[in-house]
């Protein structure tokens, strides 16, 4: 049965309410995971669920101006209702499970009432359960995610990357990029089988891990989880974020691309601990896709909250041109520090891929693009 003008008021007040009894919520968590525990992996998940909440709106059919409409704070009788230890907190812990309790008892209360609104309350029940998780990763914190702050040079190899190589051996090219001192490597295979990538993660990523850097994972999660990679990078069309998360876990990096300005506060909103933002100038390996350049796009990849990795055609020839664009910005190790200060590398690192893997020697090649960046 339809509801009536009174009883629509009614569950627009308590939806109302309760959105922002859970966005309150999770900014805590999310503050605990960032500020107390130094978690960039957990602080990105509870970001996450902040993005994913702001979606679940969407799911109501409620315009915002109908739910301000609905709001009667001073009429609320609510407001004087204070529970028994409600004002007093004895230290972090139970700030944090306090908090909890208030975004788990939330969601659930958006749930039952959007459905009055003959909504699809999945969204908050899928929001509920990862809190669930969250709640538990907090309670006993995993291992923090790898940091960046020292590799502003990301090195893309595969077998489609090494077309023109004297000996197109990825392998061999992963070796001399760490030779030259490439401390990221991410490897990008779209077609190869998913057994034969599999073998190939597991070759790189004790290759790397014995040189003391990082292995990235191009698109295909469940590779990155079996070969345990340092992460995974995603397309605008892959995994979302939030399933990324769940199937690697916070103690793993996941990265977002972003083609215009508008897609990277977006992936900076959704949790991802970096960005892959391009195209910038004309690239071999991708040459259908449309060149925004550096002029717009660093400066915005300059304000994010997390490390950026400009991405498209990066070349020697054209690498002063997007310096130039991010002179004068936050240092990329600030970023990637959150705002430590402790680095003088310009606000966006880089991430090539032909330039470097058909280069007559990819260890001067590699070493080359290290010393302009550190």
């Amino acid at each position: 049965m339809p509801l009536d003008n009174a009883e629509q008021m009614s569950v627009l007040r308590v939806i109302d309410a309760n959105l922002n009894r859970a966005a309150e919520a999770v900014r805590v968590v999310e503050d605990y995971a960032r500020f107390v525990l130094d978690h960039s992996g957990l602080a990105n998940a509870a970001k996450s669920l902040r993005h994913r909440l702001r979606r679940a709106v969407g799911s109501l059919g409620v315009e915002t101006r109908e739910l301000l409409g609905a709001r009667d704070t001073e009429g609320d009788v609510g407001t004087t209702l204070v529970g028994e230890g409600e004002r007093e907190r004895t230290g972090l812990t139970e700030v944090l499970r306090a908090n909890f309790q208030r975004l788990e008892q939330s969601l659930r209360v958006l749930e039952e009432y959007s459905k009055l609104l003959g909504a699809d309350a999945s969204a908050f029940e899928r929001v509920r359960y990862d809190t669930y998780t969250l709640e538990k990763q907090l309670a006993s914190p995993p291992g923090k995610p790898p940091a960046l702050e020292d590799k502003p040079l990301m090195v893309l190899v595969g077998t489609s990357m090494s077309v023109g190589m004297e000996s197109p051996d990825v392998v061999d090219a992963a070796r001399k990029v760490l030779e030259g001192g490439g401390r990221l490597i991410e490897l990008r295979e779209k077609t190869m089988p998913d057994a034969e990538c599999l073998s190939l993660a597991r070759e790189l990523r004790e290759l790397t891990r014995s040189a003391g850097a990082l292995l990235i994972v191009n698109d295909r999660v469940d590779v990155a989880r079996a070969a345990d990679a340092d992460g995974v990078h995603l397309g605008l069309d892959d995994l979302p974020i939030e399933e990324a998360r769940r199937i690697l876990g916070p103690s793993k990096l996941v990265g977002l691309t972003a083609h215009s300005v508008e897609e990277l506060k977006d992936a900076e909103s959704r949790g991802a601990d970096y960005v892959g933002v391009g195209t910038m100038f004309r690239s071999p390996t991708k040459p259908d896709l449309e060149v925004t350049g550096p002029a717009e796009l660093i400066p915005a990849a300059a304000g994010c909250s997390v490390p950026c990795y400009a991405i498209g055609g990066i070349t020697r020839d054209n690498l002063d041109e997007l310096l130039a664009a991010a002179k004068g910005t936050v240092p990329f190790t600030d970023r990637a520090e959150r705002g430590r200060r402790t680095g003088t590398v310009p606000g966006v690192g880089v991430a090539i891929s032909s330039a470097i893997m058909t280069a007559p020697d990819i260890a001067a090649e590699t070493a080359w693009f290290v010393r302009r960046l550190l």
